[in-house]
């Protein structure tokens, strides 16, 4: 069957074309395609939508034509179609079989209970703060690879907001409050979302502080709708390692029980992140 594009579909095209012409240096088609890598051909069946643009194509060439992160962020969206689509799959030259794994049960859970000892979770993440991690890591340093490893995490966060949106409960340690990725006015503003966010009925965030005598590691715990067996992740320099065993699951559950037994009570935290975001202001 004949693609044919969807009027979303047809505005993504209409905008890339757009934004080539209104480049600098007035880039021709085959000279665009060239240094993102394409061939002239594909570029230009996209540009007329002739066959649906895949979102890290998109962030190629939005990253050629100087697009604002925020206008990358939405072509994105507009680029993939229902939650019902495995859209990840889209980046999977850039994140990985693994990291494409985790995104699809994490697409299908209704509960991800999460312990983070030293970073803000990357469902609560801003796009700056999620930049900052990238760029104190000397494991991605690919710039390419980096915009799609932040707009699939942004894309991420729209199971919080969605009619059936997924319930998360975090528990952070009080080191990831204080370490100021991206530089002190990105992590102020991602101390003000943490507030904003923990407004949705369905998030929960826990604060652990630094003199509670527990230890914890980062750990993520997906359980779902229809009762099936939860599923447990780790996060490694590496990757993601994927935990399905009873007594794995099990393990997890009673580390973030305990963790959260320690943790501030929500109320608590909730002013704990208040006090950071005064002290974080100048």
């Amino acid at each position: 069957m004949a693609f044919s594009a969807s009027w979303t579909q047809e505005q993504v095209a209409r905008r890339l074309v757009e934004l080539r012409k209104q480049h600098p240096d007035n880039l021709s088609i085959e000279a665009a395609a060239n240094i993102v890598g394409f061939g002239r051909v594909k570029l230009q069946r996209i540009e007329r939508g002739e066959v649906q643009v895949e979102p890290r194509d998109v962030v190629k060439l939005c990253a050629l034509y100087g697009v604002a992160q925020v206008e990358t962020e939405r072509l994105c969206e507009m680029a993939i179609a229902t939650r019902t689509d495995a859209w990840w799959e889209r980046f999977g030259g850039e994140i990985g079989a693994r990291h494409q794994e985790y995104i699809g049960y994490e697409n299908e859970a209704q509960r991800l209970s999460t312990i983070q000892p030293v970073l803000i979770p990357g469902q609560l993440q801003t796009t700056d703060y999620a930049r900052g991690l990238y760029a104190g890591s000397a494991m991605v340093t690919d710039p390419d690879r980096v915009q799609a490893l932040i707009t699939v995490r942004m894309l991420r966060q729209r199971r919080l907001t969605e009619p059936e949106p997924l319930e998360l409960r975090a528990v952070i340690g009080e080191a990831a409050l204080r370490k100021p990725y991206g530089g002190q006015p990105v992590f102020h503003t991602q101390l003000k979302y943490l507030r904003e966010v923990v407004e949705l009925p369905n998030v929960s965030i826990r604060v652990v502080t630094l003199d509670t005598p527990v230890v914890f590691w980062q750990v993520q715990l997906l359980e779902f709708h229809s009762g099936g067996p939860a599923v447990v992740y780790t996060e490694t320099t590496f990757g993601y390692i994927k935990h399905d065993g009873d007594l794995e699951v099990t393990q997890a559950r009673r580390v973030i029980g305990r963790v959260t037994q320690e943790a501030l009570s929500e109320a608590e935290s909730l002013k704990f992140i208040e006090r950071r975001i005064k002290e974080t202001a100048n």
